[in-house]
């Protein structure tokens, strides 16, 4: 059951951070400041690429920590990894369990609805700005 919830909640926080990563390079999240932007201006000194990384790395290795778009798509693809990894285990426990192998499966529909659920209601919802005129 441990692995059941961990899937869970690493397949909620992966739809959360695919909702703010689309709402990013959208244009329309709610929030503003240099770190909220896809522009890559924060990876350069001064904004511009020809005077070379801010910082080491930070084209490169630490790119996700130049902006919230790289890190939400890191922490998204990291659980879905964590998720792959956990749902593997999960079957391994059904198979030694002697656990009908309907149940990963329909576990994995589940997941796919949580995922959805949560991004749909963000993306919609929290993260980005309504255009005027809209309703």
């Amino acid at each position: 059951m441990v692995f059941a919830s961990l899937i869970i909640f690493l397949v909620v926080l992966a739809g959360a951070m695919k909702a703010l990563a689309d709402a990013i390079a959208h244009g329309k999240i709610i929030y503003n400041g240099p770190f909220w932007s896809n522009s890559g201006e924060a990876k350069w000194k001064n904004g511009d690429k020809a005077q070379g990384e801010k910082f080491w790395g930070s084209s490169t290795f630490f790119v996700a920590l130049t902006d919230a778009w790289h890190l939400a798509n890191l922490i998204q693809y990291a659980c879905f990894f964590g998720g792959m990894v956990c749902f593997f285990q999960l079957g391994v426990y059904c198979s030694a369990q002697k656990i009908n192998p309907i149940y990963p499966l329909l576990f994995s529909i589940l997941a796919k609805v949580f995922f959805h659920v949560v991004f749909e209601f963000l993306y919609s919802k929290v993260l980005t700005r309504k255009e005027h005129g809209a309703t």
